[in-house]
């Protein structure tokens, strides 16, 4: 059985996902930055793949993403504070 993170029982409210394009938060920004590296592991890749199995129903469409580890969000590529960190 599933233990949830009591810090997230305390909360008064939460947001749920929703399967959209949130045009308010990238203003028709196209390239949003990242440093990533991909997950090749196969134990990794077994837990993901069993972790999708058991949450299926309550995953958004079509969310398959590659497995990775977020290394640093940059922001967006037209963004001039953005633009200096990969120049």
């Amino acid at each position: 059985m599933h233990q949830w993170n009591p810090e997230f029982i305390r909360r008064a409210t939460t947001q749920k996902s929703e399967d959209r394009d949130f045009t308010e938060w990238h203003r028709g920004r196209q390239r949003y930055l990242v440093w990533a590296i991909q997950v090749e592991d196969s134990g990794w890749q077994q837990c993901l793949q069993q972790a999708r199995l058991a949450l299926g129903d309550i995953l958004l469409p079509g969310e398959a993403r590659c497995a990775h580890i977020t290394l640093y969000a940059a922001g967006f590529a037209c963004d001039e504070s953005t633009r200096s960190l990969v120049e």
